[in-house]
């Protein structure tokens, strides 16, 4: 049995011309074992923080709903498992501090007794939730925070540089961020760069009557972790070099890509396009460093790959038949990108242009070879962004376009 994700190396075509340079797509297809092959009988220990927008206008069914499914996540926790609650106007009030979650009914009655009031002090919520799963940091558990808000940081520190900056500077201690927007009036820029700096997710929450659905994701999402603080690394060989990077992830310090966390199960698509100048015979182009924390443990481990092709004529480079599959999801990526120049109509109100880059990119998405599943969704995706465009309602389809993308992107479906 095997522990160890399984990693792919899929180009278009398998080789390159003999005489000229070679633009060629590529897939990376990262995919951790399954359950069984993986031996997790159990998910590992969870130290979370549940951090509530309590402001004013979470008054009524959004805070109603918030608290049900604070109430179901406490549900779902086990006696080794570790909570807190903190709710935020514009002041922060910890209802619960950290304790074990074998104490349900306190943890219950702190998540009852919360009553709307004020403005929203984002940063200090969030700074005090990861406050108290860092006085419990345990690196052999999943240290999470989670986020809710429904509107914009308005109190305390509001510059969302700064906040990205110290939700990445505790994620790198261990402490990662997810945040959930609930309705069309919170800042979506800050809190999918909170998520992705936070190695967490980003969740846009039209109704909030999904909340509970929203928690249980995240929840189950939690217990199947298989890595953390994931990590890609491109190496080319002299005369390739990477033309494009079709996910646009985040690179760190090294230069390297900033991937989601690995689900059991799951599987992360790379897509890139590699500009190889020509050679003759068998050659290695690029090599790929895998990298991830494993989850519940503190070990890091890594595990590496290359692509060595061979070189045809043009002739025989054009012959060769290409590969669907990563043609396919070359052809969404390059859907989502388009998805996302649409924000710049949405941002302006232009609701005329906004229409029509969409009416062009129907056109593009149906001329693309996807999968007749895939282009359903997309169609879907599309009607549903139709109809914000038609309302003139440009918060709420920012916020479902960038949604979207972002989970385009991570090989995240919802």
């Amino acid at each position: 049995m095997t522990t160890q994700p399984n990693i792919q190396i899929l180009p278009a075509r398998s080789a390159i011309r003999r005489d000229g340079e070679t633009l060629l797509p590529v897939l990376i297809r990262i995919t951790a074992p399954t359950p069984v092959e993986s031996r997790r009988k159990a998910h590992p220990r969870l130290n979370l923080a549940l951090v509530l927008d309590r402001s004013g206008s979470m008054s009524g069914d959004k805070l109603e709903h918030a608290k049900k499914a604070a109430h179901f996540a406490v549900d779902q926790l086990g006696d080794k498992d570790r909570a807190s609650v903190i709710a935020y106007d514009d002041e922060v009030i910890i209802y619960a501090p950290s304790q074990s979650a074998a104490n349900k009914t306190a943890l219950h009655a702190a998540i009852t007794s919360i009553e709307t009031n004020g403005c929203t002090n984002l940063h200090g919520g969030w700074l005090e939730g990861a406050t108290q799963v860092a006085a419990h940091l345990d690196q052999s558990a999943l240290n999470r925070v989670m986020l809710l808000t429904d509107g914009l940081a308005n109190e305390g520190v509001t510059d969302p540089a700064l906040i990205t900056h110290d939700v990445k500077g505790l994620s790198a201690r261990g402490v990662s961020t997810s945040t959930l927007g609930v309705g069309r009036d919170f800042n979506e820029d800050l809190l999918l760069a909170m998520a992705q700096s936070g190695d967490g997710n980003f969740y846009f929450i039209e109704s909030a009557a999904d909340l509970e659905r929203i928690f249980a994701l995240e929840l189950q999402g939690l217990a199947s972790q298989f890595g953390q603080k994931v990590s890609l690394g491109v190496e080319p060989r002299e005369g390739c070099e990477v033309k494009d990077s079709l996910n646009e992830f985040a690179h760190n310090e090294l230069g390297r890509m900033m991937l989601p966390p690995l689900l059991i199960g799951q599987t992360i698509e790379v897509a890139l396009v590699l500009n190889i100048a020509p050679h003759v015979g068998n050659r290695e182009v690029c090599a790929f460093r895998f990298a991830f924390d494993v989850a519940g443990t503190t070990g890091r481990q890594v595990v590496r790959a290359s692509l060595t092709l061979p070189s045809l004529s043009e002739a025989e480079f054009e012959a060769m038949p290409e590969n669907p599959q990563v043609v396919a999801a070359h052809a969404v990526f390059q859907t989502t990108r388009q998805r996302e120049e649409i924000n710049t109509y949405l941002e302006s109100g232009d609701y005329a242009k906004a229409q029509t880059h969409l009416d062009e990119m129907r056109v593009c998405a149906a001329a693309a070879p996807m999968a007749p599943g895939q282009l359903a969704k997309e169609m879907a995706a599309f009607d549903a962004l139709e109809s914000d465009i038609q309302r003139q309602d440009s918060q709420t389809a920012l916020k479902r376009n960038k949604s979207e993308v972002y989970e385009r992107r991570s090989s995240r479906s919802r």
